[in-house]
């Protein structure tokens, strides 16, 4: 079986002092990613306040949404994350990002994993090739996309969220809730 993974981060790579504590790197992975796709779509609909690009940002989120989601997520039997956790006190590179994201693909390397479908964040070609190029040294397909677009990455942006959400802010509710889906590295 392929496995097929979407990534998506949260917190921030900077090291200011009003820069986070932490910088989160989550790859969902799933056996199908239309079913994370509907999934969100079928979420999306059911909200109230919809916001232009119909796209769900877990930290604007309302917990009543955010809870429905979670009840969907932890009755998928074929999805697991990995989060590649960077605590900056600890870990001082000067890519945060390329540091988690060698770290993932070190993780799937032989793993059989299909695709991988990055979220969007540089619009710098040469970044995003450094990117593909730490993928493709890992003997692994890799694509950027747009969570507006593809809509599993939105399920990924709520994973990073509540690994972030619970680490750098104490918020453990929905990353207790999914505990059993999440890997930390």
């Amino acid at each position: 079986m392929k496995l097929q993974v979407c990534i998506d981060e949260s917190g921030d790579t900077g090291y200011s002092k009003k820069s986070s504590s932490y910088f989160v790197l989550c790859a969902v992975i799933t056996d199908n990613l239309d079913s994370l796709r509907r999934l969100a779509r079928n979420i999306h609909r059911k909200k109230y306040r919809k916001k232009k690009g119909n796209i769900l940002h877990a930290y604007a989120e309302s917990d009543e949404l955010k809870n429905k989601l979670v009840k969907k997520l932890i009755a998928i039997e074929k999805i697991a994350c990995i989060a590649c956790v960077v605590e900056k006190e600890k870990i001082k590179k000067p890519d945060l990002y390329l540091y988690a994201t060698e770290q993932l693909a070190h993780h799937f390397e032989g793993q059989g994993v299909e695709i991988i479908i990055v979220a969007k964040r540089d619009s710098r070609k040469s970044y995003s090739e450094n990117i593909l190029n730490i993928y493709t040294t890992h003997h692994i397909k890799a694509t950027f996309s747009d969570p507006a677009k593809d809509k599993s990455l939105q399920i990924a942006d709520f994973y990073s969220w509540s690994v972030y959400s619970w680490l750098e802010k104490g918020n453990g509710a929905y990353f207790h809730k999914l505990k059993d889906h999440i890997q930390l590295i």
